[in-house]
């Protein structure tokens, strides 16, 4: 299995509860992204998604029908303390090797 590393603020914004707008190329945190929930991911081309996204967002707010998605239950794949300790092994092999 694939391990990767990901900045710390993608778990913040993934824990926020608020929406995520996301413009990415496909790849890990795309995944991540797409597969934690309802975010919005979009390629830097799809202009006409990114917009439509961003109208139904703003509509949703100002009509006060925008609930937050605070997850039930932070994975533990997605703890600080987890997610240092992962580093740090990865790092020693790298050292080590």
């Amino acid at each position: 299995a694939d391990a990767f590393l990901y900045t710390g603020k993608i778990y913040e914004y993934l824990t926020s509860g608020r929406p995520i707008l996301a413009i990415l190329d496909a790849g890990p945190a795309a995944a991540l992204l797409r597969e934690s929930g309802d975010r919005a991911v979009f390629a830097s081309t799809d202009v006409e998604g990114v917009a439509a996204w961003l109208g139904a967002a703003l509509r949703s707010w100002r009509s006060g029908t925008y609930r937050s998605q605070v997850p039930d239950g932070l994975p533990s794949a997605w703890d600080r303390q987890f997610l240092a300790t992962r580093a740090a092994e990865m790092l020693s092999r790298i050292v080590d090797a």
